[in-house]
């Protein structure tokens, strides 16, 4: 540990016949004093380790930064590389692809298949609201209820019907 000297450091430092110093450490310091105890210059006055540590301050130097070589950039470039592809690999080892191998006529069939069922669906939910709204009229309804109740009984038809026209599309997927 490195101390910043002070100036009662440095004139010890003179008075034993040494080099003034900018930063000193802790031994040198116990040292210093040790000496100046023991010199001549030690008899008339007490010298004592707390007195010349006051007004110090610890020095921190600075360490040098050193920039990486370009061999060594490519290097961690490479590595960082392979990592994302050993991870790639991994989250997709346990996927199965959908092999699409449809034929014309195949894809024609399921543009087809999926055609009629969206025909088939307008066509339940319009019978529904039409068959609701005769019923409507047979019971002596009001207009407006009538269409309200129409409207309702279609809804829940399209509802359901798209209910099981997603489960049918997602389970022919798999």
């Amino acid at each position: 540990m490195l101390l910043v000297t002070t100036p009662k450091i440095n004139e010890a430092l003179e008075k034993l016949g040494r080099k003034q110093k900018e930063f000193i450490s802790h031994q040198e310091l116990t040292k210093l004093v040790h000496d100046l105890k023991q010199s001549d210059l030690g008899n008339d006055c007490q010298y004592n380790l707390l007195d010349f540590i006051t007004g110090t301050q610890f020095y921190h130097p600075t360490k040098k930064i050193i920039p990486p070589s370009k061999e060594y950039q490519k290097m961690m470039d490479d590595c960082r590389a392979l990592l994302a592809e050993k991870e790639y690999l991994q989250m997709t080892e346990n996927l199965e692809t959908k092999k699409l191998s449809l034929s014309p006529g195949s894809e024609w069939k399921e543009v087809h298949k999926m055609t009629t069922s969206i025909i088939n669906v307008l066509f339940s939910v319009v019978a529904v609201f039409v068959a609701v709204f005769y019923l409507g009229e047979s019971m002596q309804m009001d207009i407006g209820l009538r269409v309200l109740i129409s409207l309702a009984g279609a809804l829940i038809v399209a509802i359901a019907e798209g209910w099981f026209f997603t489960k049918d599309w997602v389970i022919s997927d798999i």
